[in-house]
């Protein structure tokens, strides 16, 4: 029986991690998971130190399923990013808190557009803009009728 150590690296497929691209366009994508971590940048990085959500997306289309990884920083040049991701998985509230927002994002639905990213020769789908969810406004109370105690049959 192999060990499972026993794998020569040259025999893998070099493509084997690349994961399928969905043409740019506009997506319903399901969250899969919200991880956060700490971002520390590098010297000279746009972003600074912050916290950092990695989204993982589902798209499910009728020929497979597709994983778009985003990641969202509390960076004030890019917070808002994450207030757009909140409110197109209609989680959004006013004093809504990161660990809220991680605990409860996992399989909800929203939508998205997105584009296709190159990066070293290996493509992938990122997020151009996250679509809000319609403020859903709750349905008007049906009218009162007033029913006169003899037209019940009882």
């Amino acid at each position: 029986m192999a060990d499972i150590w026993d794998v020569k690296l040259d025999d893998v497929d070099e493509t084997a991690g690349d994961y399928p691209v969905l043409p740019a366009g506009t997506y319903e994508f399901q969250v899969e998971s919200v991880k956060g971590s700490e971002f520390l940048p590098k010297p000279g990085g746009k972003i600074g130190h912050c916290a950092q959500l990695a989204l993982v997306l589902r798209v499910d289309q009728p020929d497979r399923e597709y994983k778009v990884f985003e990641n969202l920083y509390t960076d004030p040049t890019t917070i808002w990013k994450i207030t757009t991701f909140a409110k197109s998985i209609g989680l959004w509230h006013e004093g809504m808190t990161l660990p809220e927002l991680m605990r409860n994002a996992t399989g909800e639905i929203g939508n998205a557009e997105l584009y296709v990213h190159e990066y070293n020769g290996k493509k992938s789908n990122r997020v151009k803009k996250f679509i809000f969810k319609k403020d859903t406004v709750p349905a008007a109370p049906a009218p009162s009728v007033e029913i006169d105690s003899d037209d019940l049959p009882f």
